[in-house]
């Protein structure tokens, strides 16, 4: 049975490389403070508490367009070739681990949302509170009615889910854990074939 394999994406600098380094136990990929330093997938096999799989590496997703300067100064002529290859991985992929800044990633993430989907709504159907914790649990949906990390319009409404944990101290959030369901989100614009019945 093959492993399982897991896709690190999103945009340029929010520490996707970092990340494959830590979970591959040595430094394979080259970690820069220069964004767009990464652009090909890079694969290595890797072990969380007792699970074996594949983890993969991908540049940076630049939202850029329209003749914005890019966020991707390293590879700011390979964009488009750099968000292929990120959707190559998410096709490859059983899961996908969308990573943001913590400091401008959920600002970021919720612009590129708007801009993709005019209609976003976030609606929220649990929250659950547990010491100095917070978990929420949301529904986001939207109709796509512009390009989206490389998926151009499609006019197709979707629905996915979204659990955030944040931690609060002294009156302040100091961490935060987001998990989108990307995967759901990707097959539903049709950027990647939906799992096959049966």
């Amino acid at each position: 049975m093959p492993k399982p394999v897991v896709a690190l994406v999103g945009r340029p600098n929010v520490g996707k490389s970092t990340l494959f380094n830590r979970l591959a136990g040595e430094r394979l990929a080259i970690v820069d403070d220069i964004p767009g330093t990464t652009r090909d997938r890079l694969a290595a096999e890797t072990e969380w508490n007792d699970v074996n799989f594949n983890i993969i590496d991908t540049g940076g997703i630049d939202p850029t367009h329209g003749g914005k300067t890019p966020l991707s100064v390293g590879s700011a002529d390979f964009i488009q070739e750099i968000r292929e290859q990120a959707l190559v991985a998410v096709n490859e992929a059983d899961a996908v681990l969308f990573i943001t800044d913590g400091s401008e990633g959920v600002k970021v993430l919720t612009g590129m949302l708007r801009s993709a989907f005019p209609d976003f709504k976030a609606t929220i159907d649990d929250i659950l509170t547990e010491g100095d914790k917070v978990v929420i649990r949301m529904t986001w949906t939207g109709t796509q009615k512009g390009e989206f990390m490389g998926v151009p319009a499609t006019g197709k409404r979707v629905s996915f889910g979204v659990i955030d944990i944040i931690r609060i101290a002294n009156g302040k959030v100091v961490e935060h854990w987001g998990q989108m369901d990307s995967m759901s989100l990707m097959q539903q614009l049709g950027a990647i074939p939906a799992p096959s019945a049966g």
